[in-house]
Order: C-alpha cells, then structure tokens, then sequence
C-alpha cells in the first residue's frame, strides 16, 4: 500500500512540473529560435507583452525553445533580444494573435555577427 502511495504522489508531482494548458482561459506560445544556418540559438532572451502593464521574460532552452503560457486570449506581442554575436533586425519582434485554450508557434531567425549571407525571412 505504501507503494502504491508513494507512486501516486510521484506521478502527482511530474505532472504539475509540466507546463501544460489546462486551463479554458489558458493559452501557449511557443518560440522558436534559430541563427541564419539553422542552428538553434539557446539562451536567446523573449520577451512577450501580454498586456500594457504585463510581461514575460524568458531564455530559450538548448534547442532554441521556450513555452510561455499566457492567460487568455488576443494580441500579445513576442521579441528577441540578440545576445552577444548575433545581430538585431527589424524581424525580431511580431504580434501573435492567441485564441482561448490554444497554442501559437511564432519561428525567428538571429544572424550571427560576421555573416553576410542572412537574407531575412519575407512574411
């Protein structure tokens, strides 16, 4: 039994560690980050605006990703601050628009300093 127990309560807490929506006034944005070979970038600081008087800043994780839960729905603006060797562009911010319990993935792409390849991406 008391095995039983312990699993139980093991399994209880793996699944509140999980950023997951559960919510009906809960919604996700998903960022991508990648350098202009396709690299992920990890480290890259987001910032998302979910209101005038709320914001979420975050690190991407080693494969250049990060979950932000947000609350509710509508606009939230979502930027990347270039960290040192990356370059800044005018495609480093967006409006994603999040509907109720949903999830929005919005992809970005920071040039390395010293390449002169990078085309940015066109919308």
């Amino acid at each position: 039994m008391r095995r039983f127990i312990a699993v139980s309560l093991l399994v209880v807490l793996s699944a509140c560690g999980r950023s997951t929506v559960t919510s009906p006034d809960s919604s996700m944005i998903s960022v991508r980050v990648r350098d202009d070979a396709g690299a992920p970038v990890n480290r890259a600081e987001v910032s998302v605006m979910q209101s005038p008087t709320s914001q979420v800043d975050v690190k991407t994780d080693s494969n250049g990703n990060v979950d932000i839960a947000v609350s509710g729905n509508g606009s939230h603006r979502v930027w990347i601050v270039p960290r040192e060797g990356y370059l800044a562009t005018d495609s480093l911010s967006r409006v994603v628009i999040v509907g109720p319990n949903a999830s929005v993935t919005v992809s970005f792409t920071l040039p390395r300093a010293g390449r002169t390849t990078y085309q940015p991406p066109i919308e």
